[in-house]
């Protein structure tokens, strides 16, 4: 995984240097689904996207990916 995230980290800092931009100031308003890992970790780049779309008027929606196995640090089903 940590090579797949430095490939596209890569790409994307070469995007970046030619001089293309990742957001056009209509994609601001545009509407936006944000997924997240859990709703309690704290991402700034994804709160600061949000925020952005949020005040130019885009409509977004989150949802929030977990597996659950954190929730309970005690399962009911084990004494």
């Amino acid at each position: 995984m940590r090579d797949v995230r430095h490939t596209i980290g890569a790409m994307l800092d070469r995007a970046m240097h030619k001089g293309s931009h990742p957001f056009d100031v209509a994609d601001w308003q545009a509407s936006a689904v944000i997924m997240h890992p859990i709703p309690t970790m704290r991402r700034w780049d994804v709160e600061g996207v949000a925020s952005k779309k949020f005040s130019s008027g885009a409509d977004i929606r989150f949802i929030f990916v977990t597996d659950g196995s954190a929730s309970h640090s005690v399962r009911l089903d084990h004494p």
